[in-house]
Parts: structure tokens; C-alpha cells; sequence
């Protein structure tokens, strides 16, 4: 068997730096759809405080939709862990070096 080139090393080193940056993308993409998806959340919270502060009846929210605000509030956690395991997994990507 013959040994690898400087120029194999090279085509393999590229491809994988190429393959690194795709992943990258991947997940600050992800990451910034998870970032989306709280910072609508963070203004239903502050419309939903707002309204509930209201003294007129009609624009006080119903208990029906206090209620329902609830259980979106109670999906925020995944969110935070899904943007918490896509950060994670960036940390070993930019740490790798040419195939290490």
C-alpha cells in the first residue's frame, strides 16, 4: 500500500473542514429557529401580562386563554433544551482539527 500523498492529505483535510462547515450551519440554523420560537413566546408573555393588568372586561383575556397560555409556557422547556443540545454539539465541531 502506498502512502498517502500531500495532496490525498490535503483532498481529505478539505473535504472534512467542507463537511465541518455544513454541520456548523446545520445547527446555528437550528439554533436560531429555537431563538425565533422564544422570542414570539417572551411577547405572548408580556401580551398576555398586559392584558390580564387591564381593568376593562373585554380585553382581559378569559380564563379559557390564561389557561391555554399556560400550557404553551410549559413547552418552553423542550425548546430551551433543544437550543441547549444543538449549542453542545457545536463545541466539539470547532474544536476539531484537520480529522483529529
Amino acid at each position: 500500500m502506498t502512502e498517502p500523498t500531500a495532496d490525498d492529505r490535503a483532498a481529505r483535510v478539505g473535504k472534512r473542514a467542507l463537511a465541518l462547515l455544513r454541520q456548523i450551519d446545520d445547527l446555528q440554523a437550528q439554533i436560531r429557529r429555537a431563538e425565533c420560537g422564544l422570542d414570539l413566546l417572551a411577547w405572548h408573555i408580556f401580551s398576555i401580562a398586559y392584558s390580564a393588568s387591564d381593568s376593562d372586561p373585554d380585553t382581559k383575556p378569559t380564563p379559557d386563554e390564561v389557561k391555554a397560555f399556560a400550557r404553551q409556557l410549559r413547552g418552553i422547556t423542550s425548546d430551551i433544551k433543544l437550543a441547549t443540545t444543538y449549542a453542545d454539539q457545536l463545541v466539539p465541531i470547532c474544536t476539531q482539527k484537520n480529522g483529529e
